[in-house]
């Protein structure tokens, strides 16, 4: 269920449990009689006043104010796109360093650093289920052109490419409320150090270039071979830890 649909739900219950105390009061009480020792201010003797008394009275008064408390939390809460707007230039910064790199990339088949060893600070690390990442995958099609979607690369493309792409195709709901997590999200995949890019050169043949995300430097480039992605996945994974000292590990 959308935060919006449990919010209308929620408002009703609401409603309906006021009108429901409202006809369980009125059904259970009576007016006050005549000589009922209440000491009003003078003239405030009335029928009305008296009947702030009733308990159901109070309840169906705070049931009220409580709609429209979170009626009016909710119409503060920003949308989607107020938040996403928040960070458009972090982004747009990002998406420059990824054209930056798609012109670093060398020619298919042809590696221009040798396989190397490297000691980075910070560490890579790729581990989503404890939420330690600073790495982000991307296929070399996408680096080139953010409206290109990877679907079948051997390892799916992470949120700030995903970011990237919103940036020119935004996602269905954009005016829905926005999650509490989202702002969270968007600033830790700004945060991410170094990116890998994929580029397939046929079924079974791949290349994996492994970038610093600051400096666009090229640190690392790899060959893989398997005929399933799923092998070439596990095999990139594995490159990268012992090649990096990171830490890398499946979604």
């Amino acid at each position: 269920m959308s935060e919006s649909m449990g919010f209308v739900v929620v408002m009703f219950g609401l409603l309906g449990l006021g009108v429901a105390t409202w006809v369980w009061t009125g059904r259970r009480t009576r007016p006050l009689a005549a000589n009922a020792s209440i000491d009003w201010p003078p003239g405030w003797k009335n029928r009305r006043l008296e009947s702030l008394a009733r308990p159901g009275t109070v309840l169906i008064t705070l049931l009220v104010a409580a709609g429209l408390g979170a009626g009016g939390w909710y119409a503060l809460l920003p949308t989607w796109q107020e938040v996403y707007d928040r960070y458009v230039d972090q982004i747009d910064a990002m998406e420059r360093r990824f054209y930056q790199i798609a012109e670093r990339l060398p020619p298919p088949g042809q590696l221009s650093i040798p396989d190397s060893r490297h000691n980075l600070n910070p560490p890579p690390m790729y581990d989503a289920a404890r939420g330690l990442v600073n790495t982000e995958f991307v296929s070399a099609e996408e680096l080139a052109n953010p409206l290109h979607q990877n679907h079948g690369g051997i390892y799916p493309s992470g949120d700030l490419t995903r970011y990237i792409y919103w940036r020119h195709s935004p996602p269905h709901g954009i005016d829905d409320k926005a999650s509490r997590d989202m702002p969270a999200e968007i600033e830790a995949a700004l945060a991410c150090r170094y990116l890998v890019v994929i580029r397939s050169l046929s079924a079974t043949d791949h290349e994996a270039f492994f970038f610093d995300l600051t400096s666009t430097e090229l640190l690392l480039a790899l060959r893989l071979s398997s005929s399933r992605n799923t092998q070439a996945a596990s095999e990139l994974l594995r490159e990268l830890t012992m090649r990096t000292n990171g830490t890398f590990v499946g979604r």
